[in-house]
């Protein structure tokens, strides 16, 4: 017997329906057909999810290195201008310790102790001249960015990427150094130091070009011009000009003062006519050395009172023997005689003095003293036996 759901059943012969007079077999056969098909499976997402993972952990992993990479690259200490670079190698110079350099090397460079022990060699080598640099007296000059081949040629010489750095320049450093006598400003210092630019810092890529000049002191310098060789002429070079004592003082008020109330004068003191003030008013100069004395004295040459600044300068006296520089008052006598020269210059040049010469053996100098024929004039020339001229004292009456 078909149940008409394609399942097929043989009632056995005793069987007797009782209660129905057909058999039902299924209620709902269509529905419980249904019910015991298995569900389809649902979509399986977890290779897209896996794919996404995947994904994020790759980008997270380039951004990563992108980090470290740059972290890596980036540049740590350096200068914030040229300027700083040239003043701290004058220190590391003074110190014969170069540590501080090391802020101002790039991390390129592997070996920085090997810099460092360079540049103390060399501090070393040259402290057999120089005592010290003075700090106070040093000049830096920025050269030019060098053009972007001779910037990449440059870069490329010391071993960097050509885009390590997109500014090259030279520092030029100049400074006055004390020489190992104690005489300050006895000579110049100067070098150069080229740097490059990375994240807004300065690094340094050389010193080169080191050099050492010595104050060299003249016997005779040149002439300047309208300057008489005779020393009887009364003229000298001072303060920039050609002078004939006795002068006025506001040919020199540009570059010396004097201060009257040191010697308990008001600045409106008169002198007659005829009177005078002896060499005892100092001059002062801000740029010569401090142990440099200048005395001048004063003269009323005409026939009504004159306030002192309207006076004449009748007396000048400059004594350099106590200074420790090349900071000297310029001073150049007839024939070119100057600080340094020796007994042999001024003679050659003046011929014998006029009087005896005057020794003073436990200073260590000698006296040349040249007077007019009428007396009204005369000059005093102090050569001392390691110096060469050091004190001059000219007198106009």
């Amino acid at each position: 017997m078909d149940n008409g759901n394609g399942l097929h059943f043989e009632p056995s012969e005793e069987y007797q329906p009782q209660y129905f007079s057909t058999p039902v077999y299924n209620l709902e056969p269509e529905f419980e057909r249904q019910q015991m098909m298995p569900e389809p499976p649902k979509k399986n997402n977890k290779g897209k999810i896996i794919f996404i993972i995947s994904a994020i952990i790759f980008v997270l992993a380039g951004i990563t290195g992108a980090l470290i990479f740059m972290l890596s690259n980036k540049e740590k200490g350096g200068a914030g201008s040229l300027e700083t670079i040239c003043y701290s190698y004058v220190d590391a110079f003074n110190k014969t310790n170069a540590s501080g350099l090391k802020d101002y090397i790039s991390k390129d460079v592997s070996d920085k102790d090997s810099f460092v022990k360079q540049v103390d060699n060399y501090s070393t080598e040259h402290k057999k001249l120089i005592k010290e640099l003075d700090k106070s007296k040093t000049e830096v000059t920025i050269g030019d960015s060098y053009s972007k081949t001779d910037r990449i040629d440059i870069l490329e010489r010391y071993d960097y990427d050509k885009n390590k750095s997109d500014d090259v320049r030279d520092a030029f450093l100049s400074v006055k150094y004390t020489d190992q006598n104690d005489i300050e400003n006895s000579g110049t210092y100067s070098c150069v130091i080229t740097c490059m630019k990375v994240s807004n810092k300065w690094f340094i890529l050389e010193i080169k070009d080191i050099d050492i000049k010595p104050y060299e002191k003249t016997g005779v310098v040149d002439i300047p011009s309208g300057l008489s060789d005779d020393i009887m002429s009364r003229e000298f070079y001072f303060a920039g000009k050609t002078l004939s004592l006795p002068f006025l003082y506001n040919e020199i008020s540009d570059e010396y003062s004097y201060n009257l109330s040191d010697y308990g004068y008001d600045d409106d003191y008169e002198l007659a006519p005829g009177d005078t003030i002896p060499g005892t008013i100092a001059l002062y100069n801000d740029n010569i050395d401090k142990q440099a004395d200048i005395w001048i004295g004063f003269i009323n040459d005409t026939d009504e009172k004159r306030v002192i600044s309207e006076c004449k300068i009748n007396t000048l006296y400059i004594d350099t023997s106590y200074t420790n520089s090349g900071d000297l008052p310029e001073l150049i006598l007839p024939g070119g005689i100057t600080w340094g020269s020796t007994a042999e210059d001024i003679t050659k040049a003046y011929g014998n003095p006029s009087v005896d010469v005057y020794r003073v053996d436990d200073l260590g100098y000698t006296r040349y003293t040249y007077n007019s024929s009428d007396h009204t004039y005369y000059i005093d020339l102090d050569v001392y036996d390691d110096k060469g001229l050091c004190t001059v004292n000219i007198n106009s009456f």
